[in-house]
This record gives structure tokens, sequence and C-alpha cells, in this order.
């Protein structure tokens, strides 16, 4: 699982460099961050579920990060979608993963996760996740369904 440094590395990436604030999440692999230009959630792909993972890919595309894993398992470095960097690896000793990234930013995409998977951070609440959802995603009456938001609020 990727750690909040490398998770804040890409954040940084892609929100902007400086004055970066984190929030804590309820799920190990989802980490939130607020940068310089935007902010959201930045989770990796190992900890959905599958049928997680299915949901929400239908609303935001993975960005694809690449891993140096030593035979033993152990993750040696992580270089995220947006990183020019070269990645040096022993082929003996270790070998190169590609781990899905999922970005969800802080406008209305941070709600994607939320609804779905029920990744919040401290300071929202899934209540808030679903008005998010309905008024910027627009699912139909069978999305919300699928997704159990017929009870929670209506479609």
């Amino acid at each position: 699982m990727m750690t909040s440094s490398q998770a804040r590395n890409m954040a940084e990436m892609k929100w902007g460099r400086g004055g970066t604030r984190s929030r804590r999440t309820n799920r190990k692999g989802a980490f939130y961050f607020s940068c310089s230009g935007h902010g959201g959630f930045v989770i990796d792909g190992r900890c959905l579920t599958q049928d997680e993972r299915t949901n929400i890919i239908r609303y935001i595309e993975p960005e694809i990060a690449h891993a140096v894993v030593r035979n033993d398992g152990k993750v040696k470095r992580l270089r995220g979608p947006d990183s020019q960097q070269t990645l040096r690896y022993s082929m003996a000793r270790e070998h190169i993963e590609e781990i899905e990234v999922f970005f969800a930013e802080e406008d209305c995409a941070w709600a994607i996760p939320a609804v779905i998977a029920g990744i919040l951070d401290g300071d929202t609440t899934r209540q808030q996740a679903v008005a998010c959802f309905l008024r910027h995603q627009k699912p139909s009456n069978h999305e919300c369904i699928s997704l159990g938001l017929n009870q929670v609020s209506p479609c």
C-alpha cells in the first residue's frame, strides 16, 4: 500500500507544491490533501474492493503509478503517474508493478469515492457526499439504486 508521503508527492505534482495540508481518512491507502492549486483524494487502487473499483471506474479513470518491488514483496520505490523520474532496479532482485491510483478532486469528484466506497475525511459526512454526488454526477435512477442511494436521498 502506498504511504502518506508517496501520496502527498503525487498530490503536489498534480495540484501544486507549497502549503499542502492533509486530512486523515477512514481507509488505509486513501489520503486527502489540499495543495497550493487544488486538492482532493489520492487513492491507492489496491485498497478498494473489486465492486468499489468497478463502480468508481465509471466516474474516475485511474492513472498508473509504477512501483519497484523487491522479490520479498516489499515496495522499494514508487513513481507517480505525473513523474518523469527514471526507476532503476535490479532485475535479479526486483521487478516493476503497475498500481492504479485514483485522483478525486475536491470540487465535486471527492464525493465519488465517498459515496461508492465510504471513504471520508474527518470534515465531511456521507449526507454531504451524497448531495454533492447527485448534484454533479447526475446519476440515473438505475445508478442510484445500484449504489444504494435510493434509501438515502431521492434521485
